[in-house]
């Protein structure tokens, strides 16, 4: 079927994405590993940056959002600690599936970079915005749920500082971790000898934010 044909030639592709990366991957070798023609390929997809565009929403969104839901479904009363290991455990899942695309992510979180024209790319930047926008909510919550217990109010310039301190860690940490799955992909935040777990990383951001 066109369908079953489709799926295996975009399971090909993420595989070989992830061992030799988007430029070290040919339209022949996706054909070879999907064990069909490379005419095949072009019956389905005519360029490779369309090919990798259907692979991160047709597949890697799909787990994106299940990778995420628990924490997406964690309220202001789990406490900010819980509901940060919670994201990070879907972040790591992420990284353990989809290292190359995990990096790309975070790198525009870390490094700035300008977003390509490439639908492919701005899938990628609807989910950095998509991240921000989680960890924003974490922290937003934390600082109402702080005012409340008689707290100092924090206002929205306090909520953006934070979320900004947040999102780099993480990042921080998740490159860390990429890094160490894929030897010479990058280079380290952390250094080699420091041993840097969520629970850490945890502990990093709540004091780093001040709660």
């Amino acid at each position: 079927m066109k369908s079953d044909k489709r799926l295996r030639i975009m399971k090909a592709a993420i595989d070989l994405f992830k061992e030799r990366g988007y430029d070290g991957t040919r339209i022949i070798d996706i054909a070879m590993r999907a064990g069909i023609g490379k005419g095949t390929v072009y019956e389905y997809f005519s360029r490779k940056e369309d090919l990798m565009l259907d692979v991160i929403k047709d597949i890697v969104l799909v787990d994106y959002m299940e990778f995420y839901s628990e924490a997406a479904m964690l309220t202001e009363e789990a406490g900010i600690r819980k509901r940060l290991d919670v994201y990070l455990s879907g972040s790591e899942k992420m990284i353990e599936r989809y290292g190359l695309y995990a990096k790309m992510f975070f790198n525009q979180v870390v490094e700035n970079t300008d977003v390509d024209s490439a639908g492919a790319m701005k899938v990628v930047k609807e989910m950095t915005d998509d991240q921000w926008e989680r960890i924003r909510t974490i922290i937003s919550d934390e600082a109402k749920r702080r005012e409340r217990s008689g707290l100092p109010p924090m206002d929205e310039a306090a909520v953006e500082k934070a979320t900004s301190v947040t999102v780099l860690l993480i990042a921080s940490y998740m490159l860390n971790l990429i890094n160490d799955k894929q030897a010479g992909s990058g280079e380290a935040i952390y250094s080699k000898g420091l041993a840097i777990d969520r629970e850490m990383i945890v502990d990093y951001i709540v004091k780093g934010i001040g709660f």
